[in-house]
């Protein structure tokens, strides 16, 4: 073997290596980035302004008939925003709604729960929202 060969064969080899540090690099990056989203979108909440500017005037017209619940915006408006988006807690098709909006008008870290029951008229979180 000529000295030529020798050397580009350690050049291949050295370049086969990083190529390989790399991609186990980017895949641990990865995996970090995919539990950092995981966490972080455990502790999203959707803001007061979203809610009163984005989510109940798309309800608009059953908060004006006020026989409308959570129920009647579950399929057409929430589910519908997030059923093509990645889930970054399970990494599968389907997000919640949460994880589908952006700005820091619209969602953030979640500092108060609104419990409410899924047969509630929206007029009523509509007045919980507003106070």
């Amino acid at each position: 073997m000529s000295k030529t060969q020798h050397t580009n064969d350690n050049v291949e080899n050295d370049i086969e290596d990083d190529s390989k540090s790399v991609a186990k690099e980017e895949r641990s990056e990865e995996r970090i980035d995919s539990k950092t989203a995981k966490e972080r979108s455990e502790m999203l909440g959707v803001s007061v302004y979203h809610l009163n500017h984005v989510l109940l005037p798309l309800a608009e017209d059953l908060l004006q008939r006020n026989d409308g619940n959570v129920y009647d915006i579950n399929e057409p408006i929430i589910k519908e925003i997030g059923k093509e988006k990645i889930c970054p807690r399970d990494g599968k098709v389907g997000a919640a709604y949460v994880d589908c909006l952006e700005g820091e008008d619209h969602v953030g870290n979640a500092t108060f729960m609104v419990s409410y029951a899924w047969a509630y008229k929206l007029e009523i979180l509509w007045r919980v929202v507003k106070s």
